[in-house]
């Protein structure tokens, strides 16, 4: 199954941080998008949303994913970074995880490990994933993918690769 994190208005369009991005990075999100696409055609697809944003507008999925998320009909709630306690009660162990969205150092990575702490295999699809903070820090998502390499239960791959 492939969860799509976070991909929702108010981690990319909202106004504290939508106008310090770059054209660099709405290039980089288009294609994360487009990825994000092409993995939902070839797996079942649930979209999990941070319910933590103050304005409840915030929650929606992003206009260029409505059509997918229409097509997968689920939203699994969540209220912190770390999606995996909310995941784990619609997901079974036999089932491989595949994880893509925002922000690859923070929800994606704390939902990997999470995930892989309580006996689930993740991989993680680096090139359908995301971060806001780039504009700050440069590195944050290169980083993060390096470090879910070392995580046990964990992998990174790309869209490419994904089956």
């Amino acid at each position: 199954m492939l969860v799509v994190v976070d991909m929702q208005v108010g981690t990319t369009r909202a106004e504290n941080h939508s106008q310090l991005l770059d054209d660099e990075w709405w290039k980089r999100h288009e294609a994360v998008v487009a990825n994000i696409r092409i993995l939902s055609q070839k797996m079942d697809t649930r979209f999990q949303v941070h319910t933590g944003l103050e304005d409840r507008t915030d929650w929606d999925v992003i206009p260029e994913l409505e059509e997918v998320f229409q097509a997968s009909g689920d939203r699994i709630l969540k209220v912190y970074d770390d999606g995996s306690t909310e995941l784990s009660r619609v997901i079974s162990r036999d089932m491989h995880i595949y994880l893509c969205g925002m922000n690859t150092d923070a929800c994606v990575f704390r939902t990997a490990v999470g995930l892989a702490y309580r006996g689930y295999w993740v991989t993680v699809v680096g090139d359908a994933c995301w971060s806001v903070w780039v504009f700050e820090r440069p590195r944050c998502h290169d980083l993060a993918l390096e470090s879910l390499g070392s995580v046990s239960r964990v992998r990174v791959v790309s869209t490419s690769a994904v089956r």
